[in-house]
């Protein structure tokens, strides 16, 4: 991650809780989709500062009213992760999601880690295309300021206890995992 390098625009992630993918979500102006069959004729409703896709039918209520109560993308996320979700850029891969481990210092929520090969991703930057890839976890940063400290932990270390080593080194604890 560097000043030079943009990333990927329009950010995308995905919405997870409980190892399950709820909702897919692009920071851009859009469309909000439903797992449910559309009437005929239906147009989805537009949105102003999300383009989102429902994967979980049993939780489109609850997120809408978290988006409906948000006024930016940042406050939707800050919203999400609140409520129990955690985010990971969406060009992971989802099967059998390892359980997130959220990551905290000083008793705040800074990221989440899952066990499995995956993209490093901030809430402010993602990599373009298949960048950033880490054979040993997948880690998402919520903490702008341990954005750049996060990505450097993941990119240094070649398995998750050494990365796990690092991240207590900086300071932070885990939430038990599931």
């Amino acid at each position: 991650m560097s000043a030079s390098d943009h990333g990927r625009a329009p950010r995308a992630y995905l919405v997870v809780r409980d190892r399950n993918p709820l909702l897919r979500v692009e920071a851009r102006p859009g469309h909000l989709r439903s797992m449910a069959a559309p009437p005929e004729g239906w147009v989805p409703p537009s949105h102003p500062f999300v383009d989102a896709s429902s994967m979980d039918p049993v939780s489109e209520d609850e997120l809408r009213t978290v988006l409906e109560a948000s006024t930016s993308f940042a406050d939707f996320t800050a919203r999400l992760i609140a409520a129990g979700c955690d985010l990971m850029s969406a060009s992971n891969d989802t099967w059998d999601l390892p359980p997130a481990r959220r990551l905290y210092v000083d008793g705040r929520v800074v990221g989440a880690v899952w066990a499995q090969a995956g993209q490093f991703a901030s809430l402010d930057w993602q990599p373009d295309g298949d960048a950033d890839v880490y054979p040993h976890a997948l880690v998402t940063a919520y903490a702008p300021g341990l954005a750049d400290a996060l990505h450097g932990a993941v990119a240094a270390t070649r398995t998750l206890a050494e990365l796990e080593d690092v991240l207590a080194g900086l300071g932070a604890t885990y939430s038990p995992g599931c």
